[in-house]
């Protein structure tokens, strides 16, 4: 099997693929726009590009099943958008702030990534302090919700179940505006 270097390999139920937006594509100005209207502290970094995010069909198809179980027990089930940075340990951290997500990014000197998903988080336990002990949400709950508040600045919600999260784009960024917070 080949190797696109754009697409990645050509066997589109097993493999992930990606495609560069165009620069001046109204999908890439949506998505550009989002990721600068969710950048909530400190100067925004630039986007440099972004990539649309192929899921194979396996994939998929689990987020499909996860959100019709969610329906099941929860109408209705919201499909919300959240970046995402990292797994740490079982857990799937991911917010509402693209600021907030690039905390948990890695990168190179000059550039970072992070994923724009779409998550089901089904019904949230809220929380007002970080819960690091928890390795599945409370029963009766599908996901936990980080309320900013009392202990914490940003919302995030923590997803448990690898099927409840569908990567949709890849946005690689500058990571200039950062480094003027850590200033």
């Amino acid at each position: 099997m080949m190797a696109n270097p754009v697409m990645g390999p050509t066997d589109t139920e097993t493999f992930v693929g990606c495609r560069v937006l165009e620069a001046d594509s109204s999908e890439c100005q949506v998505i550009t726009s989002k990721f600068y209207n969710d950048w909530v502290k400190g100067e925004c970094s630039k986007v440099d590009i972004i990539l649309n995010i192929f899921c194979p069909g396996v994939l998929t198809e689990m987020w499909e099943v996860r959100r019709a179980s969610l329906a099941n027990k929860h109408s209705p089930t919201a499909v919300e958008q959240h970046y995402h940075g990292t797994i740490i340990s079982c857990d799937i951290i991911t917010t509402p702030n693209s600021s907030k997500c690039h905390d948990y990014t890695q990168g190179t000197h000059t550039y970072r990534a992070m994923l724009l998903c779409d998550v089901l988080p089904g019904k949230k336990h809220v929380v007002q302090t970080n819960q690091t002990h928890l390795v599945t949400p409370p029963q009766g709950y599908d996901s936990v919700y980080g309320q900013p508040g009392h202990a914490l600045n940003y919302p995030e919600i923590v997803i448990y179940d690898e099927a409840s999260i569908l990567p949709r784009y890849v946005i690689v960024y500058q990571k200039d505006g950062i480094m003027k917070i850590a200033k």
